[in-house]
This record gives structure tokens, sequence and C-alpha cells, in this order.
């Protein structure tokens, strides 16, 4: 989804090989609401290197004292 795609978070944070299935998982959320979604992830740390990343994320823009995009993530490098 280009709307996506435009967002620097994406461009500058999410590894390239990465970006599609982040995408559907923010677009299965975005028809979602208020459901967990699995996601798996390469990030980019501020050194450079990537570091693997899962969690889950949740549309959460319907309630009104949170209005956002929930990500529950953790670094799994250290399990592959």
């Amino acid at each position: 989804d280009e709307e996506w795609k435009q967002l620097d978070f994406i461009n500058d944070f999410i590894h390239p090989g990465d970006r599609t299935a982040f995408v559907q998982a923010l677009n299965i959320a975005k028809t979602s609401p208020r459901e967990f979604v699995p996601i798996t992830y390469s990030g980019k740390h501020k050194t450079g290197r990537y570091f693997h990343v899962e969690g889950t994320l949740v549309n959460m823009l319907d309630e009104p004292d949170i209005q956002a995009y929930i990500f529950n993530t953790r670094d799994v490098s250290d399990k592959l």
C-alpha cells in the first residue's frame, strides 16, 4: 500500500526485504481494529546494523484516549 510506504519510519527503519510483509501487517490491523496482528521484521539500529524483531500490532485508532497503532515488540536476534 503506497500510503504506508511513504512513511519515513518504514523507509528508514525496516529492512528493505521486510517492508512488504510489514505493510501487509499494517493493512490487516487497519481493517481489523482491536485485533492483535503478529509481526516480525528486521529493524535498523542507530549503528546501522539490523536486529530481528517479533511482536504484535493492534489498531486502537477508535479508542478516544489512544488513537494510535500500538506495537508490542522485542528483539529476538539472540534466538536466531
